[in-house]
Protein backbone atom coordinates (compact mmCIF):
# COMPACT_ATOMS: atom_id res chain seq x y z
CA UNK A 1 0.00 0.00 0.00
CA UNK A 2 1.17 3.44 -0.85
CA UNK A 3 -0.53 6.78 0.25
CA UNK A 4 -3.13 4.94 1.07
CA UNK A 5 -3.88 3.16 -2.27
CA UNK A 6 -3.46 -0.86 -2.78
CA UNK A 7 -1.56 -1.63 -6.62
CA UNK A 8 -2.03 -4.73 -8.20
CA UNK A 9 0.76 -5.94 -11.22
CA UNK A 10 0.30 -8.26 -13.62
CA UNK A 11 2.56 -9.91 -16.15
CA UNK A 12 0.46 -10.98 -19.57
CA UNK A 13 -0.43 -14.80 -19.83
CA UNK A 14 -0.26 -17.33 -16.85
CA UNK A 15 -0.19 -14.40 -14.14
CA UNK A 16 -2.84 -12.87 -15.48
CA UNK A 17 -4.97 -15.99 -15.80
CA UNK A 18 -4.33 -17.44 -12.23
CA UNK A 19 -6.42 -14.41 -10.52
CA UNK A 20 -9.64 -16.42 -12.09
CA UNK A 21 -9.30 -18.03 -8.77
CA UNK A 22 -9.15 -15.33 -6.71
CA UNK A 23 -11.94 -13.31 -8.76
CA UNK A 24 -14.25 -17.24 -8.37
CA UNK A 25 -13.39 -17.28 -4.54
CA UNK A 26 -15.31 -13.46 -3.82
CA UNK A 27 -11.64 -12.39 -2.37
CA UNK A 28 -10.33 -8.99 -3.26
CA UNK A 29 -12.95 -7.84 -5.47
CA UNK A 30 -12.93 -4.57 -5.98
CA UNK A 31 -10.45 -4.21 -3.71
CA UNK A 32 -7.09 -2.08 -5.70
CA UNK A 33 -7.25 1.44 -6.36
CA UNK A 34 -4.70 1.14 -9.32
CA UNK A 35 -3.58 -2.32 -11.88
CA UNK A 36 -1.21 -2.49 -13.68
CA UNK A 37 -0.93 -5.59 -16.93
CA UNK A 38 2.45 -5.49 -18.31
CA UNK A 39 3.48 -6.42 -21.81
CA UNK A 40 -0.65 -6.18 -22.52
CA UNK A 41 -0.12 -6.81 -25.74
CA UNK A 42 0.83 -9.98 -25.56
CA UNK A 43 -2.18 -11.08 -23.29
CA UNK A 44 -5.80 -12.23 -25.35
CA UNK A 45 -8.13 -10.01 -24.53
CA UNK A 46 -10.06 -12.16 -21.62
CA UNK A 47 -6.93 -12.52 -19.92
CA UNK A 48 -6.21 -8.65 -19.69
CA UNK A 49 -10.32 -8.55 -18.52
CA UNK A 50 -9.39 -11.25 -15.21
CA UNK A 51 -7.01 -8.48 -13.49
CA UNK A 52 -9.28 -5.58 -14.87
CA UNK A 53 -11.92 -6.79 -13.12
CA UNK A 54 -10.45 -6.36 -9.26
CA UNK A 55 -10.42 -2.30 -9.59
CA UNK A 56 -12.81 -0.63 -6.95
CA UNK A 57 -15.31 2.19 -7.92
CA UNK A 58 -12.94 5.52 -9.35
CA UNK A 59 -9.84 3.16 -9.48
CA UNK A 60 -7.27 3.24 -12.57
CA UNK A 61 -6.22 0.78 -14.84
CA UNK A 62 -2.76 1.25 -17.26
CA UNK A 63 -1.89 -1.62 -19.83
CA UNK A 64 1.70 -1.62 -20.82
CA UNK A 65 2.90 -2.90 -24.06
CA UNK A 66 3.36 -2.36 -27.59
CA UNK A 67 1.02 -3.63 -30.12
CA UNK A 68 3.21 -3.23 -33.10
CA UNK A 69 5.20 -5.95 -31.90
CA UNK A 70 4.52 -9.29 -30.43
CA UNK A 71 0.86 -10.25 -29.99
CA UNK A 72 -1.48 -12.34 -28.37
CA UNK A 73 -0.86 -16.36 -29.51
CA UNK A 74 -3.97 -17.84 -30.90
CA UNK A 75 -3.50 -21.25 -32.60
CA UNK A 76 -7.56 -21.57 -33.39
CA UNK A 77 -8.30 -20.13 -36.62
CA UNK A 78 -12.01 -20.09 -35.88
CA UNK A 79 -10.74 -17.68 -32.74
CA UNK A 80 -8.36 -15.27 -34.74
CA UNK A 81 -11.06 -14.82 -37.50
CA UNK A 82 -13.66 -14.27 -34.76
CA UNK A 83 -11.41 -11.28 -33.17
CA UNK A 84 -9.04 -12.56 -30.25
CA UNK A 85 -6.14 -12.25 -31.89
CA UNK A 86 -6.39 -8.87 -31.10
CA UNK A 87 -5.36 -7.65 -27.34
CA UNK A 88 -7.35 -5.30 -25.42
CA UNK A 89 -4.46 -2.75 -25.76
CA UNK A 90 -4.48 -2.66 -29.27
CA UNK A 91 -8.73 -2.82 -29.10
CA UNK A 92 -8.84 0.10 -27.10
CA UNK A 93 -5.60 2.20 -28.74
CA UNK A 94 -7.71 2.42 -32.16
CA UNK A 95 -10.60 3.80 -30.51
CA UNK A 96 -10.84 7.64 -30.84
CA UNK A 97 -10.06 8.20 -27.42
CA UNK A 98 -6.34 6.74 -28.22
CA UNK A 99 -5.74 6.94 -31.23
CA UNK A 100 -5.35 10.84 -30.78
CA UNK A 101 -2.12 10.38 -28.99
CA UNK A 102 -3.79 12.45 -25.90
CA UNK A 103 -0.77 12.70 -23.19
CA UNK A 104 -3.52 12.13 -20.79
CA UNK A 105 -4.68 8.95 -22.25
CA UNK A 106 -1.72 7.43 -23.34
CA UNK A 107 2.05 7.00 -23.41
CA UNK A 108 4.33 6.75 -25.80
CA UNK A 109 8.49 5.74 -25.11
CA UNK A 110 10.05 6.89 -28.00
CA UNK A 111 13.63 7.54 -26.91
CA UNK A 112 15.75 4.37 -27.83
CA UNK A 113 18.70 3.43 -25.71
CA UNK A 114 19.58 0.29 -27.33
CA UNK A 115 20.02 0.31 -31.03
CA UNK A 116 21.77 2.06 -33.98
CA UNK A 117 19.86 4.65 -36.17
CA UNK A 118 20.21 2.61 -38.81
CA UNK A 119 18.52 0.18 -37.31
CA UNK A 120 15.75 1.84 -36.18
CA UNK A 121 15.33 4.00 -39.21
CA UNK A 122 13.10 1.38 -40.73
CA UNK A 123 10.38 -0.03 -38.04
CA UNK A 124 10.06 3.78 -37.11
CA UNK A 125 9.22 4.80 -40.41
CA UNK A 126 6.81 1.76 -41.02
CA UNK A 127 4.68 1.63 -37.21
CA UNK A 128 5.82 4.64 -35.45
CA UNK A 129 5.27 8.04 -37.77
CA UNK A 130 9.25 8.55 -37.57
CA UNK A 131 9.29 9.32 -34.12
CA UNK A 132 11.76 6.92 -32.70
CA UNK A 133 15.32 8.35 -31.54
CA UNK A 134 18.44 7.46 -31.15
CA UNK A 135 19.25 7.86 -28.00
CA UNK A 136 22.04 4.98 -27.36
CA UNK A 137 25.92 6.23 -26.53
CA UNK A 138 27.92 5.78 -29.83
CA UNK A 139 30.95 3.78 -28.64
CA UNK A 140 28.33 0.94 -27.87
CA UNK A 141 26.10 0.75 -31.03
CA UNK A 142 29.33 1.70 -32.96
CA UNK A 143 31.67 -0.24 -31.60
CA UNK A 144 31.39 -3.35 -34.82
CA UNK A 145 30.74 -1.09 -37.75
CA UNK A 146 34.01 -1.78 -39.45
CA UNK A 147 33.87 -5.50 -38.58
CA UNK A 148 35.07 -7.17 -42.07
CA UNK A 149 32.10 -9.83 -42.23
CA UNK A 150 29.12 -6.44 -42.78
CA UNK A 151 28.09 -6.46 -46.29
CA UNK A 152 28.32 -2.52 -46.06
CA UNK A 153 30.90 -1.03 -43.60
CA UNK A 154 29.44 1.16 -40.88
CA UNK A 155 25.64 -0.66 -41.40
CA UNK A 156 25.74 -2.87 -38.20
CA UNK A 157 23.57 -5.78 -39.51
CA UNK A 158 24.22 -8.58 -41.06
CA UNK A 159 21.52 -11.19 -42.63
CA UNK A 160 22.60 -14.86 -43.24
CA UNK A 161 20.52 -17.12 -45.13
CA UNK A 162 21.59 -20.68 -44.60
CA UNK A 163 19.87 -24.48 -45.78
CA UNK A 164 19.76 -27.16 -42.95
CA UNK A 165 17.34 -29.00 -40.93
CA UNK A 166 15.21 -28.33 -37.92
CA UNK A 167 15.74 -32.13 -35.58
CA UNK A 168 15.42 -32.56 -31.84
CA UNK A 169 16.42 -35.45 -29.95
CA UNK A 170 14.34 -38.00 -28.74
CA UNK A 171 13.92 -36.70 -25.05
CA UNK A 172 13.58 -33.57 -25.80
CA UNK A 173 11.26 -31.32 -27.17
CA UNK A 174 14.01 -28.49 -27.72
CA UNK A 175 14.98 -27.75 -31.63
CA UNK A 176 18.28 -26.92 -33.27
CA UNK A 177 19.41 -26.69 -36.80
CA UNK A 178 23.06 -27.71 -36.82
CA UNK A 179 23.78 -25.92 -40.07
CA UNK A 180 22.59 -22.63 -38.38
CA UNK A 181 24.93 -23.24 -34.89
CA UNK A 182 27.65 -24.11 -37.15
CA UNK A 183 27.75 -20.50 -39.01
CA UNK A 184 26.40 -19.01 -35.73
CA UNK A 185 30.08 -20.07 -33.83
CA UNK A 186 32.01 -19.75 -36.87
CA UNK A 187 30.96 -15.86 -36.62
CA UNK A 188 31.28 -15.58 -33.15
CA UNK A 189 35.02 -16.91 -33.15
CA UNK A 190 35.56 -14.14 -36.29
CA UNK A 191 34.08 -11.66 -33.57
CA UNK A 192 36.35 -12.93 -31.05
CA UNK A 193 39.86 -13.26 -32.89
CA UNK A 194 38.78 -9.10 -33.64
CA UNK A 195 38.55 -5.70 -31.89
CA UNK A 196 36.24 -2.92 -31.10
CA UNK A 197 36.59 0.13 -33.05
CA UNK A 198 38.55 1.73 -29.85
CA UNK A 199 40.96 -1.49 -30.09
CA UNK A 200 39.53 -3.27 -27.01
CA UNK A 201 39.12 -6.98 -28.21
CA UNK A 202 36.22 -8.85 -27.84
CA UNK A 203 34.82 -11.52 -25.83
CA UNK A 204 32.62 -14.02 -25.70
CA UNK A 205 30.81 -11.94 -22.67
CA UNK A 206 30.25 -9.57 -25.19
CA UNK A 207 28.36 -11.88 -27.61
CA UNK A 208 24.47 -12.89 -26.75
CA UNK A 209 23.15 -15.74 -29.14
CA UNK A 210 19.16 -15.31 -29.27
CA UNK A 211 17.30 -18.29 -30.03
CA UNK A 212 13.65 -19.89 -28.80
CA UNK A 213 15.39 -23.47 -28.48
CA UNK A 214 17.83 -23.69 -25.48
CA UNK A 215 19.52 -27.20 -27.70
CA UNK A 216 20.27 -24.30 -30.45
CA UNK A 217 22.26 -21.98 -28.15
CA UNK A 218 24.21 -24.36 -26.75
CA UNK A 219 25.44 -26.07 -30.35
CA UNK A 220 25.84 -22.42 -31.27
CA UNK A 221 28.25 -22.37 -28.65
CA UNK A 222 31.95 -22.25 -30.23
Amino acid sequence: ATCGATHLLFEAGIPCTGTGSFRSSGELREHFTHVFVDEASQALEPEALLPLSFIGRGGNAMLCGDHKQLGPVVRSRFCREHGLAVSLLERLICLPAYATGDARRTTKLVNNYRSHGDLLALPSRLFYADELRECAAHETTRALCDWAELRRAGFPFLFLGVQGLHMHEVDSPSYYNVTEAEKVAELIDKLTHGTQADGRPISTDDVAVVTPFRMQARRATP
